[in-house]
């Protein structure tokens, strides 16, 4: 385990130091679309690594036993990130995070149906990331996790969790 923990510090402390590249701004504040709507905060911590949170509704279209169903989630989800440079203004990026929020409505989640539900979940994200000469930056990313819903019905339920996000923000 000690030489696990050893090896991804290396790993790690190599990318920063042989990475040229500098953050692409400091701030932004903007808006998430895709299968989450809502708006979007991201800071740069070091050159590198950067935080990002969202505040969304999620749609969540569903298909259970041949009715089609659709609930709406309000979640908070932040995410820690580091960045790279892979031309002048096109960064990729990968990291993971947390997904905090409540389902509103019935769904079906596996093999159950639930009702209003709190919502946990932990999520990796990739993506690129383009920051125009202007003030501006887009980003795309995919979030594959697990989350667990809980509720006073059956208990916990759990599985995979998604999303597919396109942010714009403003940067300064």
């Amino acid at each position: 385990m000690k030489r696990i923990k050893l090896f991804v510090f290396a790993l790690l402390l190599g990318s920063t130091v042989f990475s040229y590249a500098q953050s692409p701004y400091s701030m932004a504040v903007g808006g998430a679309v895709g299968n989450v709507f809502g708006p979007s905060f991201k800071v740069f911590v070091t050159d590198n690594f950067a935080i990002s949170a969202d505040l969304s509704v999620r749609v969540c279209p569903t298909i259970y036993e041949g009715v089609s169903l659709t609930t709406f989630s309000l979640d908070l989800n932040p995410n820690f990130m580091y960045e790279s440079s892979i031309t002048n203004n096109l960064y990729w990026l990968a990291g993971g995070g947390i997904t905090l929020g409540y389902i509103f409505g019935i769904a079906a989640y596996g093999d159950m149906m639930i009702g209003d539900s709190g919502r946990f979940g932990i999520n990796a994200i990739g993506g690129i990331e383009y920051k125009f000469d202007i003030p501006l930056s887009i980003q795309a990313d995919v979030r594959p996790g697990y989350g667990l819903l809980f509720n006073s019905g059956p208990g916990v339920a759990n599985g995979f969790d998604w999303a597919a996000v396109a942010t714009i923000r403003y940067t300064f």
